[in-house]
């Protein structure tokens, strides 16, 4: 069931398919930390954990924030004991991810005078205290939706478990949570719903993101309970790595797929520490999770296919009448913006846009049909 849903997971089946690096990553981390488990039977197993780490790190640099993790398990290794042993296990494997980013810093600062990021890069992600709150409530909301239905339930198990007053303060906190998100206003945050973000109006989006939030504040009044309430070192594990992770990562620009390596960890919870105690659940809220996960999947994949056939049609159309070149590629840019690249420099009196001139019809238009249903138009138009 873990691996169903982390396979047919909407995020990393989206971005699994892009050229961006954070599936790979992903797995290296999760590779990594199950060998660090292992570290107990032999040593050499905490080594080649850090080898696997750093070339995680080196694939995408959002992999180091899940160092607080080794700490605690080398915490646990050492019987819970912040002696020598444990800060001498934790430097050496440090070490490691340091030596190849110094390597791989010098290698591309010599080759293409690059310091650790290329300038654009250093603008894009610079720190934005400002934003600090109404990121981390947009991240943690949307980290607990990524789980699909499992994601309601820590909401079944607290109201069975907790008392009315302290369900109240869980309550409240998810109110703060959400209001924090419209308080400060966000600009260029990468933080919507992918291929289904065209079809979520703005009262929709609203709704969910305050779902998200109630829903983070109840997974985590669960998460801290059973960590040490019920003392399970797993959820005490999570707590060293998500909420390190979330405030980092709220302290510079937004995107969702930053949370792709999250994604394991979070389920794992909800299904061998939450589900596992009830077969029926776990059989019905499980698998039914899995088969949501693949019918969003489907209608995903069918609509990046459709949206690439009408851009590859209109940019042919402008081929074939020799317009390319005096054409904005506009909404097609995604798909067909290889065709516009030639000619980026000359002027333009044409544009590719969803929205039609409502003074004089288009020259052309390209239906982005899914399923037989048309979900979206693209219009060309003069400027």
């Amino acid at each position: 069931l873990w691996a169903a849903l982390i396979i047919f997971s909407p995020l990393i089946w989206v971005y699994a398919g892009r050229a961006t690096a954070d599936v790979l990553p992903t797995g290296l981390l999760m590779l990594s930390l199950a060998l660090c488990l292992k570290a107990d039977e032999n040593k050499i197993y905490n080594f080649i954990a850090s080898v696997v780490f750093s070339i995680s790190i080196l694939v995408k640099y959002n992999s180091i924030l899940i160092l607080p993790g080794f700490f605690y398990l080398f915490y646990l290794q050492n019987n819970g004991q912040l002696d020598s042993r444990f800060f001498k296990d934790s430097f050496l494997f440090i070490m490691t991810p340091l030596a190849g980013l110094v390597i791989y810093w010098w290698t591309i600062y010599e080759r293409f005078g690059i310091f650790i990021f290329p300038e654009h890069s250093k603008a894009f992600h610079r720190m934005q205290w400002t934003q600090f709150g109404n990121v981390f409530s947009l991240y943690s909301g949307y980290l607990v939706l990524l789980a699909g239905p499992l994601s309601f339930v820590s909401v079944f198990y607290l109201i069975k478990t907790l008392k009315y007053k302290n369900l109240v303060w869980i309550v409240l906190a998810g109110v703060c949570l959400s209001f924090i998100s419209y308080l400060v206003p966000s600009e260029n945050l990468e933080m919507n719903f992918g291929p289904i973000h065209y079809f979520v109006n703005d009262k929709v989006d609203v709704l969910i993101k305050i779902l998200g939030s109630f829903l983070f504040c109840f997974f985590l009044a669960d998460v801290i309970r059973d960590a040490w309430i019920n003392n399970n070192r797993f959820s005490r594990l999570l707590l060293f790595i998500i909420i390190p992770y979330l405030i980092a990562s709220s302290l510079t620009r937004p995107a969702q797929r930053y949370l792709i390596f999250l994604v394991p960890l979070l389920i794992m919870f909800f299904v061998f520490h939450r589900l596992d105690q009830n077969s029926g659940r776990k059989n019905f809220l499980g698998w039914g999770t899995v088969i949501i996960f693949v019918f969003l999947n489907l209608f995903s994949v069918n609509y990046q296919v459709a949206q690439a056939n009408a851009s590859e049609r209109m940019a042919q159309w402008l081929i074939k009448h020799e317009m390319i070149q005096e054409t904005h590629q506009g909404s097609i840019a995604s798909h067909s913006g290889n065709y516009f690249m030639p000619f980026y420099q000359l002027p333009k009196t044409h544009s590719v846009t969803q929205t039609p001139d409502s003074q004089e019809p288009p020259l052309h238009q390209e239906d982005v049909m899914v399923l037989g249903f048309k979900v979206r138009t693209y219009y060309l138009v003069k400027n």
